[in-house]
């Protein structure tokens, strides 16, 4: 099971913003990893007034999460939010960034104001974009595999979304659906395009679904030994249109994907399948991404806005209100 040890969760007065950091609080508790809160901004007016005030609310988000003063900081940087952002996942060596969706538009991601499309473009470990759901915890969870590649085994995109996906649905008692999209290749699709006898058709479509199943099976034994709490779907077609589509058939809470995030001016006019996923699925979208080395030192006192005493108990996170009575 792969657990993360040293989560970075973005803080930005957006929709979806408190339920994010509630969700990363959750992670780090369960995984006894160290939760470092930024807030990164960029005030025009008034920036030493922005910048306190923001501190202030630092601090009381910092009180109200219940862990020991050495599993947790926050801070607040100004200057551009997605470049400081990833200079402070890169310092800490995070091993995952949670962040609520920014979804400003194609013009903010040409510029670069759009966060979280930033964020999944330069990070350098998984990325978690998070969207407003109305449950809160995950039912559905679907992992895209591509078991079908000739070094699937040893494949470690695969390999990262079976260990993040596995640990997810644990930690979420969620259902956990390992999703390949396949569809006929060489002879069989010649076959499937020609003149059949009667039934014959229906055999070579289950022969071919069988196959995919087997191949779900066998790399998640490869990867996962003797886990079996998921379900094996193979899916034909394309797999930018099949995983889209079984995501909102099943209601899904959370995709798991790996790949490149194509540049917003190329995405305008040619979307690659990562890009596509990311825009058509609907709910939160984690991007994986090869984790830093260990051993990069975390987050020194000097960089977090105040120094956060140890807090005597549990109490729901403060949102941007102000602070819980």
């Amino acid at each position: 099971m792969r657990r993360f040890k040293n989560i970075l969760a973005v803080y930005d007065l957006v929709p979806g913003c408190d339920e994010t950091l509630q969700k990363a609080v959750d992670l780090a508790s369960r995984n006894r990893a160290r939760l470092t809160v930024v807030q990164a901004i960029n005030p025009v007016a008034n920036p030493r007034e922005t910048i306190a005030e923001r501190e202030r609310l630092m601090q009381r988000i910092m009180e109200g999460i219940f862990l020991p003063d050495s599993q947790k900081a926050g801070v607040v940087r100004q200057g551009p939010p997605a470049a400081c952002i990833l200079e402070i996942a890169n310092r800490i060596g995070a091993d995952l960034v949670i962040t609520p969706e920014h979804n400003k538009g194609f013009a903010a991601q040409v510029l670069g104001f759009d966060i979280s499309a930033e964020l999944l473009r330069h990070a350098n470990c998984p990325t978690w974009v998070v969207r407003k759901q109305s449950e809160a915890n995950f039912k559905c969870i679907v992992a895209a595999l591509n078991a079908g590649k000739a070094d699937a085994l040893d494949c470690q995109a695969n390999r990262r979304i079976l260990e993040i996906g596995s640990s997810l649905a644990v930690i979420e008692q969620a259902e956990l659906h390992l999703v390949y999209a396949w569809d006929y290749e060489g002879r069989e699709r010649d076959m499937m395009a020609s003149e059949l006898p009667r039934g014959k058709r229906n055999d070579l479509s289950t022969q071919a679904r069988l196959r995919s199943l087997e191949r779900i099976v066998e790399l998640t034994e490869h990867v996962l030994g003797d886990f079996s709490d998921y379900k094996a779907m193979p899916i034909r077609g394309r797999p930018r249109g099949a995983i889209a589509n079984y995501v909102k058939e099943q209601d899904a809470d959370l995709l798991i994907i790996d790949g490149q995030v194509d540049n917003p001016i190329k995405a305008a006019f040619i979307e690659n399948t990562t890009t596509h996923l990311l825009r058509q699925s609907g709910c939160s979208v984690l991007c994986t991404r090869p984790a830093p080395a260990p051993g990069v030192p975390v987050l020194d006192s000097a960089c977090a806005a105040t120094d956060f005493p140890r807090d005597s108990g549990k109490r729901p996170i403060p949102s941007a209100a102000g602070p819980t009575p």
